[in-house]
Formats: C-alpha cells, structure tokens, sequence
C-alpha cells in the first residue's frame, strides 16, 4: 500500500490568500497530486492535464451533493461543505443533463451578447453618477451594481431591490469575526426565502419573465418542483454576482498599478476580448472546485479511494508552465489560452458567455471614461479568505472629474 505525500494546505487560510501563485507551484513542483489533511482531509490536484482530465471524468469524480445523507454521501464542489445543493451544478448526469439542457439556450454566445448594449447603457448610467465627483468605490459603485441589476432583470425581479438580492452574497466574504459577514449569513437565508416566494407566486401568476419559465419546465417526465426551481434561482444569483465583481476587481486594480498596460488596452480596444480570457486565467476568480470520487482510482501515481474528496485547483492549472509560458505574466494578447477559470467538461460554468460580456461593459466603460484612474492600495480590501472566491471587498478610486454623458433611457 503507498504512502500519500502530505502536505500543509489550506485554501481559506490568510497564508493562502496572500500567496496562493506561489503555494499551488511549489506544491505542483513537489506532487502535483497530494493530500492535505485540513478540513476533514481531501486531495490536492494542480497540474493542468490532472485537473482537466479529472473534471472531465465525471464518472470517477462526482460534483453530486448529498446534504442529508440519503442518497450517496456525496458532498459537492466545496470544500467545506455547506448545507444546501446548487442545483445543477452539484448533479451528476442523467439527472444534469436534463436540468441543464434547460437552461444553455439562455446562457448561450448568441444570447449573452444580445445583453451588451443593454449592459453599456447600465455602466454609463452608474459612472454618471460618479464622475463629476472625481472618486468612486470601484466595487460598490460599479462592479457590484453591474452584475447585480442584470441579474435582477435577467430572473424578474426589481431592479431597485438589486442590493437586497446581491449584496449579501459579496458580504459573504468579508472576515468571519465582522458584523458585516454575520449580517451577511442571515441575508443569505432571506434570500433563499424570498426566491422561493417567487417562485410559488410565478406558479400562481405566471409572468414574462426567467422565474415563470422555470416554473413551467418539465425535468424528463415531471413538472420542476418550486424547491428546485427556487435553488436554480438562487445560484443564478450567487455566480452572477460575485465571480463577476471579483475579476472586474481584480482586472482594475492590477491595471491601476500597471499604467502602461491601461493605456495599451485604451489605444487597442480591439485587444480587450483577449485581456478578459487573460485576466481569467492569471487571476482565477474561482480558485477550485471539489468532486468526490466514486471508485478506485490512480492519478499520476497516488491511489485515491472511493469516498476520497478531491480539491480541482483551477488557478493551479492555470499557472502551470507545462500550459502556459511565463504563467506569473500577464499576457494580454496571450494566444491560445486554454484557461480553466471556468472550469473543465460538462460542468463548465454556466455563466461564462454572460461573464465575459459583463466584463466587457465595464472595463470598456472605465478605460473609456475613467482613463487616468488610481486606486488607493491603503484603503482597499481585499477577500480575507479567497477559498470561495478571489476579489476584493472595496477598491477606493481618483480620477479626472468629467460631467455626466446622459442620454439613459
């Protein structure tokens, strides 16, 4: 029987958060398949073609989650585990493929795109509330407000209410000991209620709108129950939100301490599609999902048992030389660029095309109308813990004052 290489690793600790590039390469270059001990134990995967080749193999390795124990055990794509299943992320086909097929056509290129002269309108419409002032909170003021009024308007629901909805999923990452991340947690399960609300009102009263729809689709045989409806619902809202603000915080604020590469992406706007894949890969705003694994398995050597919890690092393999030259550079004109910010397979975020174009909105918007943009590193926040997601709490910023463009419909 081999012996598992151990390692220290934590992806929620601070240690984590202020050096994960280097934490993921020298646990890659030591094993790139290892094991850790912190939160019950689980593996660690950060080569490319291992984590890949694992998040495609859904039979070995399960995002199913089974919060009550009735069914497999399994426990889903986070590590820990919280109490409740994202739906369909944390399903296994068949069952997968018939909630998602549902859902793609709303999600597809084509539709996504579709959003973005409605998404320009919405950045315009929040920087004029903030230029003629010269400063701004980057995250409040625009990369949380962005994301969260399209998902309003995406589901159905008020746009006016988008920081009831929104907010608390981006306070979630404040530090544990906060009253901002207590008050959070509380606004999360008020969410749950009040998407199942909803729900059973769109049941009641069908309307024009996403919720409707869910309500009126047919999973294989049966009509959607309002509990599923209501948890598609509830992480549509919590990876429409956060991963999004995240990057775009992350993007801004790596521009503001690289001046050059501000004005490049200013002078080349042609250039910005291939920054945003860049700007995925360097920074991964979802470090990593979990799988359980079904069976028996070996990878690159190491025997991982059935029952095993896995961590699939996808900023391990997005900064795996093996894939990528000069991983630690950011590259904007970096091609190809097969990026695992995403994720891998048939689980690939359903979100994406609609992130890109979010991104697309409102970094055009400030390297358009915020050009000569600095943001103040002693004021800004980062995530505490990035072991959910990798972004920032707060990005205070100056600028030239500009009037208002108007014209918002």
């Amino acid at each position: 029987m081999s012996i598992r290489p151990v390692v220290k690793f934590d992806h929620h600790s601070a240690e984590y958060a202020q050096d994960w590039r280097n934490a993921l390469a020298g646990n890659r270059q030591k094993c790139p398949v290892t094991w850790t001990d912190a939160h019950e134990g689980f593996w660690l995967f950060t080569g490319y073609d291992d984590v890949a080749d694992a998040a495609r193999d859904w039979e070995h390795f399960s995002t199913d989650h089974d919060p009550s124990g009735e069914h497999n055990g399994a426990r889903g794509i986070t590590i820990p585990s919280p109490p409740y299943r994202a739906i369909p992320l944390e399903m296994d086909p068949p069952e997968f493929h018939l909630v998602r097929n549902l859902l793609n056509k709303d999600f597809s290129p084509g539709s996504s795109r579709a959003w973005l002269p409605w998404l320009t309108e919405v950045v315009e419409e929040q920087l004029d509330l903030v230029t003629p002032s010269g400063e701004m909170d980057l995250i409040y003021d625009l990369g949380a407000v962005v994301p969260g009024r399209f998902t309003m308007k995406f589901l159905g629901l008020s746009q006016d209410e988008w920081q009831r909805w929104a907010l608390p999923f981006h306070d979630f990452m404040s530090p544990p000991d906060t009253e901002q991340f207590q008050v959070a947690i509380t606004d999360l399960l008020t969410v749950a209620d009040r998407l199942l609300e909803q729900v059973q009102d769109r049941r009641a009263n069908p309307r024009d709108d996403y919720i409707t729809y869910l309500t009126q689709s047919m999973v294989g045989d049966e009509p959607m129950t309002d509990q599923m409806a209501s948890e598609i619902c509830f992480l549509i809202v919590a990876g429409g939100v956060d991963t999004t603000t995240s990057l775009f915080g992350s993007a801004v604020e790596w521009l503001s301490r690289n001046p050059d590469a501000r004005d490049r992406l200013i002078a080349e706007p042609e250039l910005l599609d291939t920054a945003i894949e860049e700007f995925l890969r360097y920074f991964s705003p979802t470090q990593g999902n979990a799988r359980t694994v079904t069976d028996d398995i070996v990878v690159a050597g190491q025997h991982i048992r059935k029952g095993d919890r896995v961590l699939l690092s996808w900023a391990g393999a997005n900064h795996d030389p093996a894939e990528f030259a000069c991983p630690h550079d950011v590259v904007l004109d970096r091609k190809p660029n097969r990026h695992t910010a995403f994720g891998v397979g048939i689980h690939r975020c359903l979100g994406s095309n609609i992130a890109r174009v979010e991104l697309k909105a409102m970094l055009t918007g400030v390297l358009t109308r915020l050009p000569d943009f600095h943001i103040d590193a002693d004021r800004a926040k980062r995530y505490a813990s990035i072991g959910i997601t990798n972004g920032f709490l707060s990005l205070p910023a100056t600028f030239t004052p500009t009037p208002p463009v108007g014209g918002h419909r």
